[in-house]
């Protein structure tokens, strides 16, 4: 998996501003006590753990998707919603919010895989 695989995933932007509000407003608090113990910072972690869009019980999946990467890499959209038993709705849905990896229009499942994990350890 690359950086920009994790990279492409989609955050939503309401959190995204509600966040750097919050942390802008604990920074203005601090300069008007004159406890200066941080400035506005947040980590890479904080900001996808908080504002990523979520997936229903991304275990379950992880597991099918391994069993299923077991006979081969690359499965298009229609089988693998058959597959993991869900909509292909779903699929396109996680493909534009970036928790999919694509390889020639083809979901790679090792790498989808990968990044799923790398996301359950960051949150």
């Amino acid at each position: 998996m690359t950086i920009h695989e994790l990279l492409n995933i989609r955050l939503d932007a309401t959190g995204v501003i509600d966040m750097l509000k919050w942390l802008k407003e604990i920074d203005g608090k601090s300069k008007k006590t004159g406890v200066q113990k941080t400035r506005s910072l947040i980590t890479v972690r904080d900001l996808i753990s908080i504002c990523a869009i979520k997936i229903d019980k991304p275990k379950v999946h992880i597991e099918k998707m391994k069993a299923l990467s077991e006979s081969r890499k690359l499965y298009n959209m229609k089988e693998l919603s058959e597959r993991l038993s869900i909509s292909r709705q779903t699929l396109y849905n996680w493909r534009d919010e970036g928790w999919l990896v694509m390889d020639e229009g083809k979901v790679h499942l090792p790498r989808t895989i990968e990044l799923w994990e790398l996301f359950i350890r960051i949150i």
